[in-house]
């Protein structure tokens, strides 16, 4: 984390540059404040099988928002979810609280790294950050989202029988 980039520099730029200074294998999880910019990068493209590195970087959370994305722009051919970071880097912090919102998008992009990169090679980490709340939290949306679904179909249902009423009484 840092607060710019050095002048006249990309993020992929100076990841490489930082990169001089980390031995093989490395992946390294680059966010710049005042530029608004987050980047993963591996010093060994190899390494991008281990990791979904666009579902971590994804703007959107959960499969329910991915559908609701893909309706509103009628592009269904990707319709990634799970991002850990954006999400989170995208809410409206508190004040004094900017810092804490920094720091738990990072940490949250690390652990899902870790725990991606686990899982391709088979090990189960023991203190894992894991996910026990997102199907819970899955089922709460897919409800609201049903529910606002149903509701809008119930006003266009009752629009519809008004104006048949209408046109009968005529």
């Amino acid at each position: 984390m840092l607060k710019e980039l050095p002048q006249k520099m990309s993020i992929v730029e100076y990841e490489k540059e930082l990169m001089k200074d980390f031995s093989s294998p490395t992946i390294l999880l680059t966010f710049s404040e005042m530029d608004t910019k987050v980047d993963i990068y591996a010093n060994q493209t190899s390494l991008y099988e281990y990791f979904d590195k666009k579902q971590v970087l994804s703007p959107v959370s959960s499969p329910v928002q991915a559908f609701i994305v893909a309706l509103l722009n009628m592009d269904f051919s990707d319709m990634s979810s799970g991002g850990t970071i954006l999400p989170l880097l995208a809410q409206k912090a508190k004040d004094g609280e900017l810092l804490g919102k920094y720091s738990g998008s990072m940490f949250n992009g690390y652990a899902d790294i870790a725990e991606q990169i686990a899982a391709s090679k088979g090990v189960v980490l023991e203190n894992a950050v894991g996910s026990a709340n997102q199907i819970s939290i899955l089922i709460v949306k897919v409800l609201f989202y049903g529910i606002v679904v149903y509701g809008i179909f119930l006003y266009i249902k009752r629009k519809l029988y008004l104006r048949k009423q209408k046109n009968e009484s005529k």
